[in-house]
């Protein structure tokens, strides 16, 4: 009976923590600049720089592009249109579930 309840409040806890997750990258604003969520990683860190390197060629022209254009909507004080807004889906790393808990089956 306790192991029942504790895997519903497991469950409850998931849905929470992926409520708050998807909110904070709503609100987060990034995705307004058409930014993805990896863009945000700091080249600085070595590990970060390694892994930039190992990206093909067109990604990485891709994520080069992608800051330049949110400096310089940044830079005009404005953001691009609704539907040009960075998706949850285009997330390449984690492939739409940033920040969420996945489901175990057990």
């Amino acid at each position: 009976m306790a192991v029942s309840s504790s895997k519903s409040a497991l469950s409850v806890g998931q849905r929470l923590w992926n409520s708050l997750s998807a909110w904070a990258v709503r609100n987060a604003g990034y995705q307004k600049y058409g930014l993805r969520r990896e863009d945000l990683y700091m080249e600085e860190d070595p590990a970060v720089a390694e892994a930039i390197r190992r990206l093909p060629q067109e990604e990485q022209d891709l994520r080069l592009w992608r800051l330049k254009r949110a400096l310089d909507l940044s830079m005009k004080k404005s953001i691009l249109p609704k539907e040009q807004w960075t998706a949850d889906e285009e997330c390449a790393s984690c492939r739409g579930t940033c920040g969420k808990i996945p489901h175990s089956e057990d």
